[in-house]
């Protein structure tokens, strides 16, 4: 409620116009290159904007939806490393974070790499805490480091994360 609210920003715009052209011909698929933006968030506004007729609108649903995964992220996170009530505290808290009440209702990539961080941490974490190595928790941080960098160049700077949180709770040498 009251996304529409707030005026369009200009690169809301250019990512709106360019999912609303992939939308009509999905031969454009890669027209997000020609300006150097990366593709998934503009697909995902695509996608929606199957389902929510204001274009702009379906390019904040995307945001929103990120910032619904990047709370429970953060509840995981919270849970897995301390508590079940530090992660109910902790999401609590970041529902009143200035990045999450105006970035995460704009459609901007933003909110979907944050989202992306997120469960990237919680999947090194977990991983680390387990006694025994499990291949999925591996293969989910390479799909995720994957999507991250697919949405915006500068995920580039969780690649260290699971080296460095591997490090920290010395689990693997």
């Amino acid at each position: 409620k009251g996304l529409g609210l707030i005026p369009i920003f200009t690169d809301e715009a250019l990512y709106v116009h360019i999912a609303q052209r992939i939308n009509n011909n999905w031969e454009n698929l890669f027209l997000s290159k020609v300006d150097a933006v990366k593709p998934l968030f503009i697909w995902l506004t695509a996608v929606f904007q199957n389902y929510i007729s204001d274009p702009l609108l379906a390019g904040r649903w995307v945001s929103v939806t990120a910032g619904s995964f990047s709370i429970v992220g953060i509840y995981m996170l919270g849970r897995e490393i301390f508590s079940e009530r530090v992660g109910k505290v902790s999401a609590v808290i970041y529902l009143f974070c200035p990045f999450y009440i105006f970035h995460e209702r704009m459609a901007l990539v933003d909110s979907l790499v944050n989202a992306f961080g997120i469960w990237i941490v919680w999947g090194s974490v977990r991983a680390t805490r387990l006694k025994i190595l499990e291949k999925k928790y591996f293969i989910f941080l390479v799909v995720l480091l994957g999507f991250a960098f697919f949405t915006k160049s500068t995920a580039l700077l969780f690649l260290p994360t699971p080296f460095i949180i591997f490090i920290i709770w010395k689990t693997y040498a």
